[in-house]
């Protein structure tokens, strides 16, 4: 798609879903992307997202639904962040058992920080920025029987 198309489709964002084996039947998983509109009040309205132009913002948010009879342990959610948007990282729920990546591959734990060598020798910690994160990965301890829980993330689509 060329720079000069005026939106962007929504529809080729993906998340993945790693389990227990034994209850992997019975937990069903479904992604929303709304578009975060605010109203002159400065109200924010969801609406369905299925076109994005430049200066959106898109929320994500995927829930969790364990319709089994059994507790599902070490579920792990993925969310890959598509290119041509960029991360909002207050917007991130949970923070907690939170890492990412800047590839999908190296995960690390959130906020991702890199070590940069300085002229002089000195190594220096610094923050990656928000447009390089490309995944998030949350381990959501356990699921029981019935239970919901969500994970979601905010995305400014780039101009």
């Amino acid at each position: 798609m060329s720079l000069a198309t005026p939106y962007r489709p929504l529809f080729g964002l993906l998340f993945v879903l790693i389990f227990s084996a034994a209850a992997q039947a019975e937990v069903s998983a479904s992604l929303v992307a709304n578009k975060v509109e605010t109203d002159p009040q400065g109200q924010e309205r969801l609406l369905p997202a299925e076109r994005a132009t430049p200066g959106d913002l898109i929320e994500y948010v995927v829930l969790y639904h364990n319709q089994g009879e059994e507790t599902v342990r070490d579920l792990r959610a993925d969310l890959p962040i598509p290119a041509g948007v960029e991360l909002q990282l207050d917007s991130i729920e949970p923070k907690r058992r939170l890492e990412a990546s800047v590839d999908g591959q190296a995960y690390a734990p959130f906020p991702l920080k890199r070590t940069h060598t300085l002229p002089d020798g000195r190594v220096e910690e610094q923050m990656v920025p928000a447009s390089e994160y490309r995944h998030l990965r949350w381990t959501l301890f356990s699921l029981q029987a019935g239970e919901q829980k969500r994970v979601k993330a905010r995305v400014k689509v780039s101009e």
